[in-house]
């Protein structure tokens, strides 16, 4: 019975390992607003992948909410579709609201991410794009001047 369990726990250890690293996920995600109207996201590819021989799809979505299950991206249509191995995109957007991203990967002959990683490939806070500068405000009284 010892033999069985142990025998149990090592497949079990060395099954989940080998399906961890064919999951193929960004990690790292990043956002940074870099204009009244542009949001940079950045991320990390996954270190096992051929560049020679893999070709990947990324897709990347915006939402007006964090994701926490893929399932909220089901219905939604890809804000940008990415070929090759790109770390970064700059997305152009017209609202002054706050918007979260979420990058998934494909590898040719293989299904899409099915998970999101809060933090890793999924923004877990909100980013806006800059709020214009003001005018700068007079602390001084203006006084007229005679000529």
């Amino acid at each position: 019975m010892k033999k069985f369990v142990f025998l149990s726990v090592l497949f079990f250890s060395l099954f989940g390992a080998f399906a961890q690293s064919q999951r193929l996920f960004v990690t790292d995600i990043d956002v940074e607003a870099i204009s009244e109207s542009q949001i940079k996201i950045r991320w990390t590819l996954p270190q096992n992948l051929d560049t020679e021989k893999d070709v990947l799809s990324i897709a990347i979505y915006r939402t007006n909410i964090p994701v926490s299950d893929v399932s909220a991206l089901w219905n939604e249509k890809p804000l940008a579709l990415l070929h090759g191995f790109e770390t970064e995109y700059i997305d152009t957007v017209s609202e002054k609201k706050e918007f979260y991203y979420t990058v998934l990967l494909t590898k040719e002959g293989s299904d899409m991410a099915d998970f999101v990683i809060p933090g890793a490939n999924t923004t877990v806070w909100g980013i806006t794009p800059l709020v214009p500068a003001e005018a700068p405000i007079l602390t001084e009284k203006i006084t007229k001047v005679e000529k």
